[in-house]
């Protein structure tokens, strides 16, 4: 065990993007971001359930009837004109021999335009370019009535699994994202970081540490996950090709952590508290604990009624690079004695 070292901290201030009122507060149900960082939420009011969606800065929905067990995940499948709806649960009907369709497809006007079974115990699902992303809680893994045993499954609108991926050491696989062409997953009980494209497999060994929140150091351990596990328990993240940015499941303070990849490992790089701007005082009565999703390089937050993003791309440009960028110009001012550059300032937001 190395000796315990200073941690890297930044705070970051959010702007909300969106605030939900009063009534769609009380019936939000769950939040999403697409790819491009356009921000999304489902709400059910007496079986009827609404997606609401910006676009060009204005609030659009989409209206659509229930079907008997109701629906946990809206996801865009064509951003904005087509939609898929779902269940996270399917039980298996023995007369049909197959699991209950549990995701629904709608246009643009919310009618149906399509059904089917993707399996049961459904954590998260991402749609991309006609394929159905979708990974699997333990009632899924372990019993599965929707379909084959498997923790991650793609599937192609018409119900077919195109992949099944046995991950092993899996209990939960909660946090999926997708970038650069490949499926990116992060799971229980390895809490190991995995990079599937084209059918194949690849793993990431993080450079872990025995942290405790709201402690002053951490401990460097390489992969002692009995001491860690909770800090690896991640519910949601965001990443591009340099970073991941976590959202850990088990914390209940503002943080996220980023990590950098290295090669074929990940490092963790600092911990970001975050402050939410406009956040005081505002209450959401339903599902704060859904609070988050991650689509590529983007992560939608739920704090009280109003909603954040982040874009990891642009965190990292505003942690690394402006502040690498303004040292680097005042050290070539200061070499050459010009005075006048010498004064550069470097703003107070980025100066930790």
């Amino acid at each position: 065990m190395s000796k315990s070292i200073k941690i890297k901290e930044s705070r970051l201030n959010l702007t909300p993007c969106y605030e939900l009122a009063p009534k769609e507060a009380r019936e939000l149900v769950s939040i999403g971001i697409t790819e491009r960082g356009e921000i999304y939420f489902l709400c059910e009011d007496a079986g009827e359930y609404v997606i609401k969606f910006m676009q060009d800065g204005r609030l659009r929905e989409i209206k659509t009837d229930a079907d008997e067990n109701g629906y946990h995940f809206a996801v865009p499948v064509d951003f904005p004109s087509r939609w898929a709806l779902l269940n996270a649960r399917s039980r298996y009907d023995e007369k049909l021999k197959r699991g209950e369709e549990n995701l629904k497809f709608i246009d643009e006007l919310g009618a149906r335009t399509g059904k089917i079974c993707v399996g049961d115990g459904i954590a998260k699902i991402i749609a991309q370019d006609g394929r159905l992303y979708v990974s699997y809680f333990g009632d899924g893994l372990f019993g599965n009535f929707g379909g084959d045993e498997c923790e991650l499954a793609v599937w192609n609108e018409a119900g077919e699994k195109l992949y099944g991926f046995d991950l092993s050491r899996i209990h939960d696989c909660y946090a999926i994202n997708l970038f650069g062409g490949a499926c990116y997953a992060h799971y229980c009980s390895g809490f190991d970081f995995v990079r599937i494209k084209d059918g194949q497999v690849a793993a990431y060994t993080p450079k872990i540490s025995s942290y405790k929140p709201g402690s002053a150091a951490m401990e460097t351990c390489e992969l002692e996950f009995s001491k860690s596990d909770y800090i690896f328990a991640s519910r949601d993240f965001a990443l591009d090709e340099r970073s991941v940015l976590f959202c850990l499941a088990d914390n209940d303070k503002d943080e996220l952590f980023l990590f950098k990849f290295k090669g074929e490992t990940l490092e963790f790089d600092r911990k970001i508290s975050l402050n939410f701007l406009g956040a005081e005082g505002s209450k959401n009565n339903k599902n704060e604990g859904c609070g988050s999703y991650g689509n590529g390089e983007y992560l939608a937050l739920l704090k009280g009624a109003k909603i954040y993003k982040i874009c990891v791309s642009e965190l990292n440009f505003t942690i690394n690079d402006v502040k690498f960028n303004y040292a680097k110009r005042r050290a070539k001012a200061e070499s050459k004695e010009n005075r006048a550059a010498a004064k550069i300032k470097i703003p107070q937001k980025y100066i930790r």
